[in-house]
C-alpha cells in the first residue's frame, strides 16, 4: 500500500518484508556512503544479503552500521562481504 514519500509496494503482502523495502530504498536514494569490504570464515558466517551489521572497535569504522549489499565466496573457506554504510 501506499507509504510515506510515495512509495508504493503493489506486490508486497508482508508489513515486515515492505518496510525492509522501503528502507533499502531510502538507503539507494540518501546518495554516496562509505563502502566496506572484508574477509571472513565461511563457517563462522550466518549473515545474508539484505542484513545490517554494525562494526565495533575499529579506528576507522566503529559504531558504524553497513548494509550488506554483496557476499561473495573467492575461495573454499573465505567469504569476501561488501557493505553500505546506512545513513
Amino acid at each position: 500500500g501506499p507509504r510515506p514519500g510515495g512509495e508504493d509496494f503493489l506486490c508486497v503482502r508482508n508489513q515486515g518484508t515492505a518496510e525492509h523495502v522501503l528502507a533499502h530504498m531510502l538507503q539507494e536514494r540518501a546518495g554516496p556512503r562509505l563502502i566496506v569490504e572484508f574477509p571472513v570464515f565461511w563457517e563462522h558466517f550466518d549473515l545474508a544479503v539484505g542484513d545490517t551489521v554494525e562494526i565495533e572497535e575499529n579506528t576507522l569504522y566503529g559504531g558504524r552500521r553497513f548494509f550488506i549489499e554483496s557476499i561473495s565466496r573467492p575461495e573454499k573457506f573465505l567469504a569476501v562481504v561488501r557493505a553500505r554504510e546506512w545513513g
